[in-house]
C-alpha cells in the first residue's frame, strides 16, 4: 500500500473506521453474480434440474475465497 505524504494517520483510521466490512464482501460477492446464468429459464426447477444447474455452474472464486474464509477452510479447491 502507499499513503500520500499529505494524509495524516489520523485520516486513514478514520477512512479504515468508517468502512463496512460486510457491505464491501457483498458487493463483492454480488457483482459476479450478476453475471452467472444457472440455465434455469423455462424450467419446472425440479431435483433433476436444480442438480444440473449446481454440476454444470461454474463456482465462483469469490465465492470460493468468500467460504473457504467463512468456514476456515485453508486447503483451497481452485
Amino acid at each position: 500500500m502507499f499513503f500520500s505524504s499529505a494524509i495524516t494517520v489520523e485520516d486513514t483510521a478514520a477512512k479504515l473506521g468508517d468502512m463496512d466490512v460486510v457491505e464491501a464482501c457483498g458487493e463483492i460477492i454480488r457483482k459476479p453474480l450478476e453475471n452467472v446464468t444457472f440455465n434455469l429459464e423455462d424450467k419446472i426447477c425440479d431435483g433433476d434440474e436444480l442438480k444440473e444447474s449446481w454440476e454444470n455452474t461454474p463456482m465462483l472464486d469469490q465465492l470460493l475465497t468468500f467460504f473457504s474464509s467463512l468456514f476456515y477452510i485453508h486447503d483451497h479447491f481452485y
